[in-house]
Parts: structure tokens; sequence; C-alpha cells
């Protein structure tokens, strides 16, 4: 058995990899062939002959997350050799050893992929559930009455190969097509996942294969989402920047407010 795993390191992002890679090979699957396919502008130790790197221009937020299943389609045929392709956020870390539990089978349950209950809302009520509810959108999911709903994040997912790159390239066509109309997902490449989910199922995962760094747990942690401001400060300066910003407007709009009201 051989797994693929795709790994978009660029810009900022490419600090995480050496940590992702190391527990990666100690905890994921340690007794079956991988082989990382690593997105990047940056250059990484390559010393192992199971990485490939494919050079790939930072683009910024949302275009790295929204295109990504474009950019994975760019490998397709390579891809096809592999029984098994699985996708990790770039700051993910392996805690605990991850079972052939994580491997999906194909059926009508499962669809041979899995996905992964989302850490912030998987305890709410399905109706707080952020899907996109534009009606225009290729996105978009319904209210179903007595329908079982589940959120899934973005940064984990995989499974056969056949079966995820099905769901790639039916992801990024309706990517394409929101764009024909000069419309993003709520949540970009989320939202896309989601609604694929939601016509066809998959394995669920539960939260503590993508469990946020910070947040208290109810169980153990066996991948964790690493909070990109503790280990760069580059993160935490684009952070302050973006609050900086967002003071500066609400500042201005309470004086315009006030001037209305007492003209």
């Amino acid at each position: 058995m051989n797994i693929a795993i795709l790994y978009i390191g660029t810009g900022n992002y490419s600090i995480f990899w050496k940590d992702f890679y190391e527990s990666s090979e100690k905890y994921f699957l340690p007794s079956k062939t991988k082989h990382y396919f690593v997105f990047t502008d940056t250059e990484i130790n390559q010393s192992s002959q199971n990485i490939t790197t494919i050079f790939k221009k930072c683009e910024g937020f949302p275009n790295d997350s929204l295109f990504r299943f474009k950019m994975f389609l760019s490998i397709k045929e390579s891809l096809k050799q592999f029984d098994y392709i699985y996708f990790f956020n770039s700051n993910m870390l392996f805690l605990e050893l991850i079972s052939e539990n994580f491997l999906p089978k194909k059926n009508s349950q499962e669809n041979g992929l899995i996905g992964v209950l989302h850490p912030g809302h998987f305890s709410k009520n399905h109706f707080w559930y952020p899907y996109d509810r534009n009606k225009s959108s290729k996105a978009y999911i319904p209210y179903v009455k007595n329908k079982k709903y589940n959120y899934f994040m973005g940064g984990v997912n995989g499974g056969l190969s056949n079966d995820y790159l099905r769901l790639i390239e039916t992801c990024a066509n309706n990517i394409e097509e929101d764009l024909k109309y000069n419309y993003i997902a709520k949540y970009h490449d989320e939202s896309h996942i989601n609604k694929y989910f939601f016509e066809n199922n998959c394995k669920i995962m539960p939260s503590e294969y993508g469990w946020i760094e910070g947040k208290s747990s109810y169980n153990s942690i066996k991948i964790l989402i690493r909070d990109k401001t503790r280990y760069s400060k580059i993160f935490k300066k684009q952070t302050t920047n973006i609050l900086i910003r967002f003071y500066n407007v609400y500042k201005h709009i309470t004086k315009a407010l006030i001037w209305i009201i007492f003209k």
C-alpha cells in the first residue's frame, strides 16, 4: 500500500514543514509507504527520497486556499499511482499514532473518503453551521428536514485515490463555475468540501484528528492544528495589523454616526 500526502508550504507557512514531516513519519501510518508532494516557493529539506517539491508561488489569502484543488490536479497523473491520497494543512502536527482506522472503505457509508468534524462546530446545532446558503453558488447547502448534518474542516481530508481525485475535480470545477459569476463561497475550499460531503457520504472522523491548539479538549488529541501566531512573529504581526485596521474602521464609523446623530 502506498499513500500520497499533499502539503502546501508557501510563504510563511514553510516554517511548519520540518515538524510536520517528522511527526508524520513517526505517527501517521508508519508501516505504510508514504510520499509527500510539497507545493512551495521556499527551499525545504529534501534529503529523503519520499519528498517531491513542486514550485508554487504564494498568492496570499484566499487564493492559496481556494485554488488548492486546481493545484493538486496539476499532478493528477502522479497521484493516480497511489492507493490513497491525503491532504493536511501545513500547520498540522501528529501527536499520536494514526492507525488503519483512518483508511476508508469503498461502500455506501464511506464512499472511499474521510472527513474530520470541525473542532469549532461539532458540538453546535446544525442551524449554526457556517454553510454557504447562497442558492446561486455551487457550494450551496439547503435546509432539509430530518437530514443528518455534519460540518467538516477543510484542513484534513483524503481517501482512496480514485475517489479523492473525483472529489478535487468536482470542487475545482464548482469553484470555477462560481467565479464565472464573480462569487467566492463563504469559506472558500471548505465550503465546497462540505457540499461534496453533503451529497456524498464519507467516513466521519472525530475532531481529535484536527484539534485547535489552546482549545480545551475532552479527548486525546491525535492531530494538532498549531496556532500560527505562536510560531512566527510574521503571523503575529499580520494578525495585529488586521486588528488595527478593524479598529480604525470602527473608529471612523463611530465618529460618523455621532456626527449624524448630533448634527
